[in-house]
């Protein structure tokens, strides 16, 4: 067990008005229900979700199908699993191409830091919140360049209800790693939380410019564009 006590991050008193890696209490009100926060939930913990349990045959699924030519074909680096998630024929194979993309980004390249978020993941999954957002508080001293520390602390914040810590933390991943599909979302459900639904549908365009075929950010494109055409803001 690691000390309680690590770095606190610095808190924020508000989310600023221009906020910019596969879908719960509300802050202030949204005409749109929980379907939101549902999509951020799944959107930010997909990394989470996904980190551990994969098989060798979806972290390779960016490598070509097998030939009858023996000769083995390295795995595809992110660039390259990037233009095959935004190319996938349908969603199934834009599934398992985010899933390998998720594997790379759970991987920090340092034993100590891979540790590290392991016991954050697991006191995230025992409801420890706050033991949660101490060890990812040590994480991000120790890797601060790692956009998933950042990534997995924003979604501690969130389920925390604390929308503006979760939203700087967003800030932080997408510095990193701008196509991070999970952490749009995030920031799309974010917005809508706080009623910027213009800014909401821009940053769920933005995954859809990453990946086409995210059924949750095609959900939220269309339900804010009929929005916007029943009310126009």
């Amino acid at each position: 067990m690691l000390p309680r006590r690590i770095l606190p991050a610095p808190r924020e008193k508000s989310v600023s008005a221009r906020m910019t890696s596969a879908d719960h209490r509300s802050v202030g009100s949204s005409s749109h229900g929980f379907g939101p926060a549902r999509a951020l939930i799944a959107g930010m913990l997909a990394g989470f979700i996904v980190i551990w349990p994969f098989s060798s045959q979806a972290a390779l699924a960016g490598e070509a199908d097998s030939s009858m030519v023996a000769i083995p074909k390295a795995p595809l680096d992110l660039d390259g699993l990037f233009a095959k998630l935004k190319d996938a024929p349908n969603a199934e194979s834009a599934l398992i191409t985010s899933k390998a993309i998720q594997q790379r980004w759970a991987h920090s390249g340092s034993d100590t830091a891979d540790l590290l978020m392991q016991r954050a993941d697991a006191a995230l999954a025992s409801n420890d919140r706050p033991l949660a957002i101490e060890i990812l508080d040590r994480l991000i001293v120790l890797d601060p360049d790692w956009a998933e520390a950042w990534n997995r602390r924003a979604t501690v914040f969130f389920l925390e209800d604390d929308l503006s810590r979760s939203a700087a933390d967003i800030q932080e991943v997408l510095a990193r790693e701008p196509r991070h599909f999970g952490a749009l979302m995030g920031l799309g459900g974010i917005l809508e939380r706080i009623g910027d639904d213009r800014k909401a549908l821009e940053a769920y365009e933005r995954v859809l410019e990453v990946y086409p075929l995210l059924p949750s950010a095609q959900k939220a494109v269309e339900r804010l564009k009929t929005h916007f055409k029943e009310v126009p803001i």
